[in-house]
C-alpha cells in the first residue's frame, strides 16, 4: 500500500486474489486501530497518512534490494491486471485506480522481462483511458512510453505493441490527425493480420478505426469506397466471432 498514492486507495486493489477476506479486514482492522491507515464510510476505500506512508517507504527500502524489488513487480502486476477497461462503465473505477498506477509507475522502472510487459500494458490502458476522457496529449505520451518499451525489448510486432499502436492511431485520430491515424492503422493492420489472424477480434478493430479514420479525411471518392468495404468486413467478422461464441456456450 506504501507503493500507491496515500489517498483513497480503493480496497478493490489491496486484497489478494486467494486472500481470505477474513484474514484481510482483520489484517485492515489492525492498521486501523493504530491509526496507521482509515477506511470511509463505506468500507470500499482506505488511505494512508502521508507520514506513515514515507515511514513506511524508507523502512521498505532499507531491506533487502531484491525484496522490494519483488514487492514493486507485484503492485505493478496486480495494477495492470486489475486496471478496468475502456467501457463507459467503469470510467469511474479507473478514475480510482489512476493516480495509483501513476505512483507506481513514477517509481518502478521494471527490472525483468515480465515486469517490462507488464509495464507496457498498464501504461497502454492508461492511455486508453484519458483518450476517452478527451485528454489526447497525455494519453499519446503513455501510448508512446508503452510503445518504446517493445520496441526497446525487441518486440515491436508482439500482441501487446500492436495494441499499443492501435491506441496510438486511435489517440492521432480523435485529436484531429486522420493522415498521420491512418498510416499507424494500416502499417499496425499488416502485422495483426499476419500475427493474429484476419477474424481476431483485435484486428478487427483496427480495421473498424481504419474505417472511421478514412471517413475522417474525406480526401477522395476511393477514400469512402475503401472505408465502405473495410467497415463491412469489420461488421462481418464481428457477428462471426460472435456466433462462434456462442456456441461454446
Amino acid at each position: 500500500m506504501s507503493l500507491l498514492d496515500q489517498q483513497s486507495t480503493p480496497i478493490s486493489l489491496l486484497v489478494g486474489d486467494n486472500e481470505n477476506p477474513v484474514d484481510f479486514d482483520d489484517a485492515i482492522g489492525i492498521l486501523e486501530a493504530f491509526s496507521f491507515v482509515s477506511v470511509d464510510e463505506t468500507g470500499t476505500i482506505c488511505s494512508m497518512h502521508r507520514l506513515v506512508q514515507a515511514a513506511t517507504r524508507a523502512w521498505r527500502w532499507d531491506q533487502e534490494d531484491c525484496i522490494s524489488k519483488d514487492i514493486a513487480s507485484q503492485v505493478v502486476q496486480i495494477l495492470s491486471s486489475r486496471f478496468p477497461d475502456g467501457e463507459f462503465q467503469t470510467w469511474k473505477a479507473r478514475a480510482q485506480y489512476l493516480p495509483h498506477a501513476e505512483s507506481v509507475l513514477s517509481r518502478f522502472g521494471g527490472q525483468s522481462e515480465p515486469d517490462d510487459l507488464t509495464r507496457a500494458k498498464l501504461l497502454c490502458s492508461i492511455g486508453g483511458y484519458l483518450r476517452k476522457q478527451g485528454n489526447h496529449p497525455l494519453a499519446k505520451l503513455k501510448a508512446r512510453e508503452s510503445l518504446d518499451i517493445y520496441h526497446a525489448m525487441g518486440k515491436p510486432d508482439c500482441a501487446g505493441a500492436l495494441q499499443s499502436s492501435t491506441e496510438s492511431a486511435a489517440i492521432t485520430k480523435e485529436a484531429g490527425g486522420p493522415e498521420g491515424a491512418i498510416k499507424l492503422y494500416q502499417e499496425t493492420l499488416k502485422l495483426q493480420e499476419n500475427l493474429l489472424g484476419e477474424d481476431h477480434r483485435d484486428t478487427l478493430e483496427t480495421v473498424d478505426g481504419l474505417a472511421l479514420a478514412l471517413v475522417e479525411l474525406g480526401a477522395n471518392c476511393d477514400d469512402h469506397k475503401e472505408a465502405g468495404l473495410l467497415a463491412r468486413r469489420a461488421l462481418v467478422g464481428g457477428r462471426k466471432r460472435y456466433r462462434r461464441i456462442n456456441r461454446k456456450y
